[in-house]
């Protein structure tokens, strides 16, 4: 399984991909994927979508 969280001042999103059986994710080439390769591509595409034609916001200054 992989995961992907990350977050932007508008939104918080988190992304898993994994099977029932919890068994390591492969691509067509036996490559174990890695949070990167497959949940982070899903998570990347969705917040994009997301963003688009969104003002750019910037976090409040911490403390």
């Amino acid at each position: 399984m992989t995961w992907m969280v990350g977050y932007t001042p508008q939104i918080s999103t988190a992304v898993w991909v994994g099977s029932n059986d919890n068994s390591a994710l492969k691509d067509s080439g036996g490559t174990v994927l890695t949070g990167k390769s497959a949940a982070g591509k899903a998570w990347q595409t969705f917040m994009n979508d997301y963003l688009k034609d969104k003002p750019v916001e910037q976090f409040p200054p911490w403390g």
